[in-house]
C-alpha cells in the first residue's frame, strides 16, 4: 500500500495512475505515510545488514 505499480512503459497508465492520485488525495497521502513508513523500518541500515548476514550464513 506504498504506491501504484504500472509499467513504466505504458504511457496511459501512467497518466491513469497520476491522475487517480490528484483526484483521491487521501488515498496519496496515506501511500505516501505508508512508503516512510517502509522505508524507516525496514530499508534501513541495521535491517539490510540483518539479511545480508542471514545470506551470507546460509551459503
Amino acid at each position: 500500500n506504498c504506491g501504484i505499480c504500472v509499467d513504466p512503459h505504458n504511457s496511459q497508465q501512467i497518466k491513469e495512475a497520476i491522475q487517480y492520485l490528484v483526484e483521491n488525495k487521501e488515498m496519496a497521502y496515506q501511500m505516501g505515510q505508508n512508503g516512510r513508513r517502509a522505508v524507516l523500518e525496514e530499508y534501513n541500515w541495521e535491517s539490510q545488514a540483518k539479511l545480508y548476514i542471514e545470506v551470507l550464513t546460509n551459503i
